[in-house]
């Protein structure tokens, strides 16, 4: 007889592994390797004793622990650096000759200025002998910023909070993002230049398309202000951005001169980016741990994205397709990111309102012997120390025993409440890495 408390025990077995595998300091050494003054990059080679100065920068959840990996490797040859995390994150243990900074996250605040600025003071006057590592992964757009010319902070924290609730996604937020903003869209490659860059990273984007990570500081942008403009339009936010920004969009769709580098600027010859973490291979390792527990596996290949209520109900529908031809207990991984378009005023984040709704849509479609885990692998689902929630058959009876209104919850955007009150929450607090989500659901 299956026992359920066996099954959410390797559940969370299960996303644990992947979370290991999405570790960024065992991430970027396997990229990493230095024989005496030979750095070794992949298939790129760097005589450190040829190179005037080594500095290392980025911005993101995982940022510490890549440049703890970074900074390993380098040994004596690092020349300095600055990496920024969000201002909830553990600090320590804290490299040697890279300053570890902090910043509000996922608005901007007025250090993620002070560190831009910070960063581009440090880079000074580069030379074509000094080499620049940049470390990229999820949740830096807000914590490095430069507001472009003519803006000022605050009209970029009001743009970033609109999207925020707008239901836009990552790609179509950090493109914009890269339009109101002298750091990122390829920017600090501009002020690196004429010395060598490589970008490491750790991609929390669906399709791991790079230069969207962290909004791409130091890689070419093939987005335009026409973009923007059709982005802002398509979320009613246009007539609600701050005029200096509009105007510059304006501008923009006009002026080629302020377009943000592209793929074929100068800036770009000597740089190399390099994915060393992203989603996909923390899918890969989790199924490889639920197959190794016995479980029939599956990783279903379209991503999970769109809005998060929606995408749960579709994916629900398709759980019990599958379950249908299964031979035993059976593990569907899915990954991506999805996004909640905020009506109400409750409390939760995009997974916690994913397994509400998930929930929900077995219980109409009367499917029971399920399990589903939908967890940020950041461990902040919008809600401090919580990741995410798992769900079974009972869950919505037993919020309705305790005098909740499930339905009334999800559509006031309410899903924290739900899950805590049936202890269906998942904790991790900060986990140092970002790849996504991931959906775990068991079937048998």
């Amino acid at each position: 007889m299956v026992s359920l408390s066996n099954i959410k025990f390797d559940v969370k077995a299960v996303f644990a592994a992947a979370l290991r595998s999405a570790n960024p300091y065992n991430a970027t050494l396997k990229h990493l390797a230095r024989n005496g003054p030979i750095l070794q990059i992949e298939k790129y080679q760097y005589n450190l004793d040829r190179i005037r100065s080594v500095y290392v920068f980025g911005a993101g959840k995982a940022a510490l622990l890549m440049a703890l990996a970074t900074e390993k490797i380098l040994g004596r040859y690092l020349t300095g650096g600055i990496v920024c995390i969000p201002d909830n994150y553990p600090k320590k243990p804290a490299p040697d000759k890279i300053k570890v900074r902090s910043s509000a996250h996922p608005i901007p605040d007025k250090q993620s200025l002070q560190w831009a600025i910070d960063i581009k003071e440090m880079l000074g006057n580069p030379a074509s002998n000094d080499l620049v590592i940049y470390l990229a992964s999820g949740g830096g757009s807000s914590l490095l910023t430069i507001p472009a010319a003519g803006s000022t902070l605050k009209d970029v924290q009001q743009l970033t909070g609109l999207l925020l609730k707008s239901g836009a996604d990552i790609r179509e937020m950090n493109t914009v993002r890269k339009h109101i903003d002298m750091f990122k869209g390829g920017w600090l490659a501009l002020y690196a230049h004429p010395a060598s860059l490589i970008t490491l990273v750790l991609s929390d984007v669906v399709g791991d398309e790079m230069n969207m990570v962290s909004s791409g500081p130091t890689l070419p942008d093939s987005s335009t202000f026409k973009d923007v403009y059709n982005i802002l339009v398509k979320y009613d936010i246009w007539t609600k951005t701050p005029y200096s920004i509009s105007e510059r969009i304006l501008f923009g769709m006009k002026d080629a001169a302020l377009e943000t580098p592209k793929p074929k600027d100068k800036y770009f010859f000597n740089a190399r980016p390099i994915l060393v973490g992203s989603n996909s291979l923390a899918l890969s390792s989790a199924r490889t741990k639920a197959k190794s527990l016995g479980y029939e596996t599956i990783i279903l290949p379209q991503a999970v994205t769109g809005e998060a209520r929606i995408a749960a109900s579709v994916n629900a529908e398709q759980t019990i397709k599958l379950a249908k031809s299964r031979t035993k207990p059976l593990f569907i991984i899915s990954g991506g990111e999805t996004a909640v378009t905020v009506k109400g005023n409750g409390t939760g984040g995009r997974n916690q309102e994913y397994a509400l709704a998930f929930a929900l849509r077995m219980k109409k479609l009367n499917f029971h012997n399920f399990i589903c885990l939908s967890c940020s692998t950041d461990g902040i689902d919008n809600v401090k120390e919580t990741a995410g929630a798992m769900v079974d058959d009972s869950s919505v009876d037993k919020a309705v025993a305790k005098g909740l209104n499930p339905f009334k919850l999800l559509k006031g955007n309410d899903s924290y409440h739900f899950h805590k009150a049936i202890g269906s929450l998942v904790k991790t607090g900060p986990t140092g890495t970002n790849v996504n989500d991931i959906q775990i659901t068991a079937v048998w």
